[in-house]
């Protein structure tokens, strides 16, 4: 390599070098000067149900009177929200007015944020449709019917909802707590989910690629968890009818729960725990060890099987 092309691969790499940090710091201004706050008033409104298509903003609801009402949003001077209500239902949708050449020179770590600020009670339909962002709503709010779609964003949802609740993640943690339902179906990729305190009359479905499925406290006509890579804990879990529990890799353990009839299958994972009162215990482990209590004059079942794993179950 010559003395003349190594000069101007040293010039090259200088005006890029020079271009990219220039670029870079334009982009962070930018990003830092076009956060804003701005307010719109819910006060005149009746406001029965809820529909919003958000982006990349989080979402949360806030309890308070009927004089301030409101939606508080952080937004910028291209990323920013529409509102409208109409048939008594709020519409909140995210717009981006960015060009593409405007994406090169801007680097946008601005938070957006929806917060509603309504009276507590009782709502009809929550639909929420973001890709990005968390959603928080606590028990102070109640629905007739609830169905959430995230792609990318935390749940935490402490409502009672009247009809069913469906709520669908594609990564991201679940938290639910204090809820009254006829129906839960929740379905995600990966990420943590939590139940505590749930009651259900109907039934609760779970179907989890990735993560620990967590139950305390729960009550239910049926529940059924399908899970393929991830723990699954219950405790103080009763079902008037069966409980299903099928994984591919992850332990299952338990502790104080009760059923009619129970499924546990597991290819690679222990299976230990309590029961609440006396089963037929039919287990089957492959690789491992079995210790069960098991009273064949029962006719409540509960059937275990482990491909690898130990299973170990007693009575309370």
């Amino acid at each position: 390599m010559n003395k003349h092309f190594k000069t101007f691969l040293l010039v090259i790499g200088g005006v890029l070098l020079v271009s990219g940090t220039a670029v870079f710091v334009v982009g962070c201004k930018n990003a830092k000067d076009s956060g804003k706050t701005r307010e719109f008033d819910l006060s005149g409104y009746s406001i029965k149900s809820f529909n919003f298509d958000c982006d990349t903003s989080d979402i949360e609801f806030v309890a308070t009177n009927d004089s301030t009402a409101k939606i508080v949003y952080k937004e910028t001077e291209k990323v920013f929200h529409t509102e409208e209500v109409k048939n008594e239902t709020l519409f909140i949708k995210q717009v981006e007015d960015i060009k593409w050449y405007e994406r090169v020179f801007t680097f946008d770590f601005t938070p957006k944020k929806a917060t509603i600020y309504l009276p507590a009670g009782a709502y009809q339909s929550l639909n929420v449709d973001n890709s990005t962002g968390d959603l928080s709503i606590p028990h102070d709010f109640s629905f007739d019917a609830v169905d959430i779609k995230l792609s990318t964003g935390n749940v935490h949802f402490n409502c009672d909802v009247t009809n069913d609740t469906k709520i669908e993640t594609s990564t991201g943690d679940v938290y639910l707590d204090s809820i009254t339902t006829k129906s839960l179906t929740v379905r995600r990729s990966t990420g943590s989910l939590s139940m505590k305190k749930i009651n259900a009359s109907g039934a609760i479905s779970i179907e989890s690629s990735t993560g620990k499925v967590g139950a305390s406290e729960v009550r239910a006509e049926s529940i059924k968890i399908e899970s393929s890579t991830g723990d699954v804990a219950l405790n103080d879990v009763k079902v008037t009818g069966d409980l299903t529990i099928n994984t591919s890799t992850g332990d299952v353990s338990f502790a104080d729960i009760d059923f009619e009839n129970g499924t546990i299958k597991t290819s690679t994972g222990d299976v230990k725990g309590t029961l609440s009162t006396p089963k037929y215990v039919d287990a089957d482990s492959g690789t491992g060890k079995t210790k069960v209590d098991s009273d064949r004059s029962i006719p409540e079942t509960l059937t275990v099987k482990s491909n690898t794993g130990d299973i170990i179950i007693s009575n309370k």
